[in-house]
């Protein structure tokens, strides 16, 4: 049987809210993101920077 190797990113994306480390301005309790989400309220966000940041 061949094991399929996943690439590094795809080993390492978060695969929920609580995987992320940081950005508790957005993620945190009171966040946007966060608050979005719980509302159920369906949004369209563009999150843009340098990679990494």
């Amino acid at each position: 049987m061949i094991k399929k190797v996943l690439p590094l990113a795809e080993q390492l994306r978060p695969k929920n809210l609580n995987d992320i480390v940081g950005q508790d301005h957005i993620l945190g309790e009171n966040g946007l993101i966060t608050k979005t989400i719980e509302s159920q309220m369906p949004l369209s966000v563009i999150l843009w920077g340098p990679p990494g940041c």
